[in-house]
């Protein structure tokens, strides 16, 4: 597969005879950001869910390179009955005190290392959830709208956070209803509609206008 992480042929899954995901291919590659855009019910959660392999498509192939690591983080963490650091150990396999430190200290949440998860804000509980998850250095992080309804500071560091993954090597795919975030952090973007996906471009050939109708009118309206 060259430099691809992760490629899918034809993917589609049914529910009777609707199509959630009609016929989707695509191709992730290694140190890059893929922003997934589309109005609510297009299909783009799925996505990630069947690409990630929670759920199973009805038809198509997905193929990755043998020892391929993936991880996958929600718009609403889950988080444990325990402290943010035991939390971290947990999800991410690591129990050294210098590196769980290193994760705090790039997340900024050094302050509430004893605190409890479940009392951490929305921002710092996002925060635990995707350094817990880049902690394992995985070749593809899913991402479901990591940011949406946080503060701009919380939002600012997490973006710091994905931007470092790819620059890392980390494949990330992103779904985002923000266009300025789609501007400031995709190498690639993909608009999906009713299931299909519409568009798959560079960054930079999708916001010169190289992009779907649907694609269009949709920016019109962000």
């Amino acid at each position: 597969m060259s430099e691809s992480c992760l490629v899918a042929e034809n993917i589609s899954l049914l529910k009777g005879e609707h199509h959630l995901l009609d016929d989707v291919s695509l191709r992730l590659r290694a140190g890059q950001i893929t922003s997934v855009m589309g109005h609510n019910g297009a299909g783009k959660t799925l996505l990630l869910s069947v690409l990630h392999g929670l759920v199973i498509p009805s038809a198509g192939r997905i193929e990755t390179p043998a020892g391929n690591t993936q991880k996958m983080i929600f718009q609403t963490p889950v988080l444990m009955r325990r402290g943010a650091h035991a939390h971290f150990s947990f999800a991410s396999g690591i129990y050294d005190k210098d590196e769980i430190e290193f994760w705090f200290h790039k997340a900024n949440l050094m302050h509430r290392y004893q605190t409890a998860a479940r009392h951490l804000s929305s921002g710092e509980a996002q925060k635990l959830a995707v350094i817990s998850a880049l902690a394992t250095s995985p070749d593809i992080l899913f991402a479901d709208e990591p940011t949406a309804n946080l503060d701009a500071d919380s939002r600012t560091e997490i973006e710091a956070l994905l931007v470092s993954a790819r620059d890392a090597g980390t494949s990330v795919m992103l779904i985002t209803h923000s266009l300025a975030q789609a501007k400031r952090l995709s190498d690639h973007l993909i608009y999906m509609d009713k299931g299909a996906m519409l568009d798959h471009e560079t960054a930079e050939a999708f916001f010169a206008g190289k992009r779907s109708k649907k694609a269009s009118l949709f920016l019109e309206n962000l």
